[in-house]
């Protein structure tokens, strides 16, 4: 018996997740050829693995990226240098992302289509996941993305806590296993803590929940809070550093030009940007204009008795609430994304030879509230569906119509994903012309030399050193006085400097070795 309802199970839900996983994987395929970039390198760093000798291991309650450091442990000694694999990890990840908004939304709206719409909305966003995957930092990935997923798995379990007259706390165990799961992946998921506050609330107004039951919400906040011990996201921290040396206009205005730059099309932001100035003005009061549209839809639902009343007003809730936790970090700066002056991953390549688009941009920290406007914009989407058409035939119209708006805004989102990731071709090739180098020359380099380059390539230095167990290299910046800077190291006179200049209009490596005598020599 539990074999066929289990079979029936993924039946039912087979088709819906396929696709949410083919979709995510068409959208963002072209960053399996990315790269790295910047801090994207970051964890290559021995001195960041998990397991390091003659170190006590890192505990959760103290490391804010546990699940990073162990991935990057096991990865390097099978991927070795090889970045699609690891372009491929993240590619998948997204993916199930999505698919476990699938099941949220499906806890939350009982809709199998709502839930669907919500997760195609989601994977093929440029504001909620270009920065998080798209930009070649994937020490932003690896940090926040895996966490998200037993987070979502949480939320829907807790849900299904209140919503479940019985008072058998089973979901709820489940339901805190996987928070506490998620918080030790990467304290990322702290995001996700307001909306169990509002899914809280909505029960209590709308359902009329115990209060014992709607008290059981206190573990996950202060769960939440042992996690934070010592971090920036304390609530002394917080309110000592941030939201204390801010007024409340600056708060509101930051809030409202958050939800414009989450909701206002790309077309249209290009254009407000370009022939406004200033331009915060005109978003502001499209941000108000937006609340209203949800304001005046939430009221249509409630008079209507509608079953969707109650995730619209927990989905807004839980969006204000991670919105002004935004604010209150200090963390973002909607003004800079509606300005596209580049990507802080190449902020030390060369600027003129970078294409770039006039597109606003997203944000990593716009992700998590993406996911719940996903589920928002589904149930408006699906809310036009006549419930019992009289025809066949306006049934399936409709259908079509909401199908048809769904693929043009993939479509969209999906000419604008490519048309940023062409900016990053030429970095790419430009990285990977020298790390052709360094494997080529690998064997001459020794474990004590400097590599003096282009700090854009610098950041390639923890892989590097990693791959080919090189750990004592130093690279210095060729554009600093280099001889200097080497010379106070006080390293034996045999010590190999390869000064490694790159021409990045003519993509050619003009390479010499020397020693630090010859340097000393040349000094004088």
């Amino acid at each position: 018996m539990k074999r066929i309802i289990h079979n029936m199970f993924l039946n039912k839900h087979f088709l819906p997740v396929a696709l949410i996983f083919a979709t995510a994987i068409y959208i963002w395929k072209h960053t399996l050829t990315l790269g790295f970039f910047g801090e994207g390198y970051y964890y290559f760093d021995p001195g960041q693995d998990f397991f390091i000798p003659n170190h006590p291991l890192p505990t959760p309650f103290e490391t804010y990226d546990l699940l990073a450091k162990f991935l990057f442990d096991i990865f390097p000694p099978f991927f070795h240098d090889n970045l699609t694999y690891y372009l491929g990890f993240q590619l998948i990840t997204t993916a199930i992302l999505g698919i476990a908004l699938y099941f949220f939304a499906l806890e939350l709206t009982k809709s199998r289509l709502t839930a669907f719409f919500s997760s195609i909305f989601f994977v093929s966003s440029f504001i909620g996941l270009f920065e998080m995957i798209g930009v070649g930092n994937y020490q932003r990935f690896v940090q926040r993305i895996p966490p998200l997923i037993p987070g979502l798995i949480s939320l829907t379990l807790f849900h299904k806590y209140l919503n479940n007259k019985l008072s058998h706390p089973f979901h709820l165990v489940l339901s805190f296993i996987f928070f506490f799961l998620s918080l030790t992946f990467g304290q990322f998921a702290s995001f996700l803590t307001p909306v169990f506050l509002a899914i809280t609330i909505s029960f209590l107004v709308f359902k009329k929940t115990t209060l014992k039951k709607a008290l059981s919400i206190l573990i996950f906040p202060i769960t939440n809070l042992l996690f934070l011990r010592g971090s920036s996201l304390t609530p002394e921290t917080i309110i000592a550093n941030k939201i204390g040396s801010t007024n409340l206009s600056e708060i509101l205005a930051n809030l409202l030009l958050q939800i414009a730059n989450i909701h206002t099309p790309n077309f249209i932001g290009n254009k407000i940007v370009i022939t406004l100035s200033p331009f915060e003005p005109i978003f502001i009061f499209l941000s108000l204009f937006f609340i209203s549209l949800y304001f005046l839809f939430l009221l249509f639902l409630f008079k209507r008795k509608n079953q969707q009343t109650i995730p619209v007003f927990t989905l807004g809730l839980s969006v204000i609430l991670i919105l002004l936790l935004n604010v209150a970090m200090g963390h973002i700066n909607p003004k800079f994304n509606f300005i596209q002056s580049g990507y802080y991953s190449l902020n030390s390549y060369p600027s003129h030879l970078l294409k770039l688009t006039p597109d606003i941009k997203g944000d990593r920290y716009y992700t998590v509230p993406v996911l719940f406007l996903s589920i928002i914009w589904s149930i408006i989407l699906t809310s036009f569906l006549p419930k019992k058409p009289k025809k066949y035939i306006i049934k399936t119209f409709s259908f079509l119509a909401l199908v048809l708006f769904l693929l043009f805004f993939a479509f969209q989102n999906t000419k604008i994903i490519e048309k940023n990731l062409e900016i990053f071709i030429k970095p790419q090739s430009d990285t990977q012309i020298l790390l052709n180098y360094f494997e080529k020359n690998e064997a001459n380099i020794l474990d004590e030399s400097f590599i003096v380059t282009h700090r854009f390539f610098i950041w390639t230095a923890p892989l590097l050193k990693t791959i080919y167990h090189k750990h004592n290299l130093s690279f210095v910046n060729i554009g600093t006085d280099y001889a200097k800077e080497i010379l106070s190291y006080n390293k034996n006179q045999s010590t190999p400097i390869f000064l490694v200049n790159y021409n990045f209009e003519t993509q050619e490596i003009f390479s010499q070795k020397i020693t630090v005598k010859d340097l000393k020599e040349n000094k004088k």
